[in-house]
């Protein structure tokens, strides 16, 4: 895919244009905008790494591993039969959330971000004095020409008011991040776009909520873990919070959405962000055998077959009557965890797919930081 990759950002009647010099402001409107010096908060990457400035005006990998243990198992459509304690208790896999992790890790960049959006919106105050303005003005409407400029002039000076200061509310309350990068940084991001977008392209996607341990095999079609998982949605798409000159690579993780930027992986839960750098994250890759009782996707390998309700020879239980066969299915699974409390698990059915994004978030990674400027 081609990397999109803006010079100018808008924020209400703001623009900020990116520079060999820096970034640099302008405000007006189509036809007439006046410029000036100040910079927005961004990132700019040099060559051989990143470069960060800021100014607040307002204040680990691994290859892939084949695993040949018990296979896992979902049961989404039928609850378990009534047998004591088959599984044991279920052990919930979710990340910390971005306050826990902002707390953890201060930056000012992030806290910028989170500041923004909690400033008083002043715009609303306006509308509310102009809406009573031109209310007045046409009650006074039959009172003559003097009566009618006096109140009608002030009511249309009011609602432009208050339309500027939307536009201004909008770019007082935006944190402005650009990414300026050199060819080798480019095409380093540019490859962690196009491997997400072909995780995102595999025909099964999922993130898994919590595993628990299998007491009795015979109820669970022999499988050694029980796990729960839900649909997992990925893509590019804009940064949510922050008015960002890049189309971004981001995998909605439940309650979090992580944002994987050029300089670091951002999270987002709600409205506050953290952020973790990528020499923070721990990424292991490798296969799984999972048990499919829902519909096998299209680009999965099936390496085998079992019942639903096994005996110990693996073969039918005939106690249970509509005893299925199941597809044992080999996956690809990704785990990515922090020290701060980032502790994800993917699973993808397209083979192949977890071990280049990880090698493309590796090359990312060698980018290092350098010194503010």
């Amino acid at each position: 895919m081609g990397l999109s990759y803006r010079k100018s950002i808008s924020a209400g009647p703001f623009r900020f244009n990116l520079s060999g010099g820096g970034i640099g402001i302008s405000v007006g409107v189509p036809g007439f905008r006046v410029g000036t010096g100040p910079r927005g908060n961004y990132v700019s990457i040099s060559q051989g790494g990143f470069t960060y400035r800021a100014t607040l005006p307002s204040s680990g990998s691994s290859q892939l591993n084949h695993r040949n243990a018990a296979p896992t198992y979902h049961r989404p459509s039928a609850a378990a039969p009534k047998a004591s304690n088959t599984v044991g208790p279920m052990v919930s896999l979710s990340s910390a959330t971005a306050q826990q992790l902002a707390s953890s890790s201060p930056d000012s960049l992030i806290q910028e971000i989170n500041k923004k959006p909690g400033m008083m919106a002043i715009w609303p105050w306006l509308t509310a004095f102009a809406a009573l303005a031109v209310l007045l003005a046409i009650t006074q409407s039959e009172g003559g020409l003097v009566m009618s400029v006096a109140t009608g002039i002030p009511a249309l000076a009011l609602c432009a008011l208050a339309a500027w200061t939307y536009f201004w509310d909008t770019a007082r309350r935006s944190t402005v991040l650009f990414y300026d990068m050199d060819p080798p940084a480019e095409a380093a991001y540019s490859a962690v776009a196009d491997r997400l977008v072909q995780l995102a392209n595999s025909g099964g996607k999922w993130r898994i909520d919590a595993t628990g341990r299998v007491l009795d095999r015979k109820y669970h079609a022999g499988a050694s873990n029980l796990v729960k998982r839900k649909p997992l949605a990925l893509g590019i798409g804009p940064f949510k919070h922050v008015k960002c000159n890049l189309e971004v690579p981001y995998v909605d993780a439940g309650s979090n959405t992580l944002y994987f930027c050029p300089d670091r992986l951002f999270v987002v839960t709600g409205r506050n962000v953290a952020a973790v750098g990528y020499s923070e994250l721990s990424m292991h890759v490798a296969t799984t055998q999972f048990i499919e009782e829902d519909t096998v996707p299209h680009d999965a390998t099936v390496i085998g077959h079992t019942w639903q309700y096994v005996n110990k020879s693996g073969g039918p239980d005939r106690r249970f009557k509509n005893n299925r066969q199941l597809p044992i299915v080999r996956y690809d699974q990704l785990e990515v965890r922090s020290a701060s409390g980032i502790a994800e698990v993917f699973q993808f059915s397209s083979p192949g797919v977890t071990a280049t994004f990880q090698q493309a978030v590796s090359t990312l990674a060698s980018f290092k930081p350098l010194p503010t400027p």
